[in-house]
């Protein structure tokens, strides 16, 4: 190894300024509390071999990355090998769960959510070639 080659140098941030922008979202990953409580991070950034710590916001995102090149960058959440919280909030949010009282649904009030019967009866001697040619006709 010459010059520091490979070695990671820990920097107090990254630049808040670059051409490029890259922030990081886990808020899906942890619940509120867990959010409240501070979940350490660790950017990494291949590209350059350097990296910075933080605290994910309370939406559960990075500080945004700026550079002025497309960086191989990496977020690692810190101090979750065993994923308890992961594991907690994911039985926390079982969508196979039988009970669906308080779901909200999505969809316009004026649809139908009853299932359609699947055709059966599609062709499936369709050509490939002819559907490449036809796409966007």
């Amino acid at each position: 190894m010459e010059g520091g080659e490979g070695v990671l140098t820990e920097l107090p941030s990254f630049p808040t300024t670059g051409i490029y922008s890259r922030r990081f979202d886990f808020g899906q990953l942890f619940d509120l509390e867990a959010l409240k409580r501070g979940i350490k991070y660790k950017l990494i950034n291949h590209s350059k071999n350097t990296s910075t710590t933080g605290i994910l916001d309370e939406l559960g995102r990075t500080a945004r990355v700026f550079g002025n090149d497309k960086d191989e960058i990496e977020a690692v959440i810190m101090g979750h090998d065993n994923s308890d919280e992961l594991i907690m909030y994911e039985i926390q949010n079982d969508f196979n769960a039988t009970n669906l009282d308080d779901v909200v649904c999505c969809a316009c009030e004026s649809e139908s959510l009853e299932l359609k019967p699947i055709d059966n009866n599609l062709n499936t001697e369709d050509s490939l070639g002819e559907d490449y040619n036809d796409f966007g006709n």
